[in-house]
């Protein structure tokens, strides 16, 4: 009714127009290929008023592989016995690292 695409009369709706191009449906098209920054600011708050679209924030992240990546996970022994010493278990045992700082138990 707004734009003047059809009309009323005695209670029955009449077309004035045969064809008309949908500007919203452009505009939508406009926003789903990405290139919403072509729409002027008042044009967005508009397709937001009606719900026709919503602003969602997307986080992505992405991960590579560290210093420390293996591929099974090993055991790290948290200390050097005696026992590891006279076996010589200690040359094959991966150990974590020292934290001289840490108040221990």
């Amino acid at each position: 009714m707004k734009k003047k695409i059809v009309v009323l009369k005695d209670n029955k709706i009449f077309r004035t127009k045969e064809a008309f191009e949908d500007e919203d449906q452009k505009k939508l098209i406009l926003i789903k290929e990405g290139k919403a920054e072509l729409l002027t600011k008042e044009e967005i708050k508009a397709i937001r008023s009606r719900k026709l679209a919503e602003e969602k924030q997307e986080t992505n992240y992405i991960i590579t592989r560290g210093d420390n990546y293996r591929e099974k996970k090993v055991e790290l022994v948290p200390e050097l016995t005696s026992a590891m010493l006279a076996d010589n278990s200690w040359e094959k045992n991966a150990f974590k690292e020292f934290n001289p700082a840490s108040k221990g138990l």
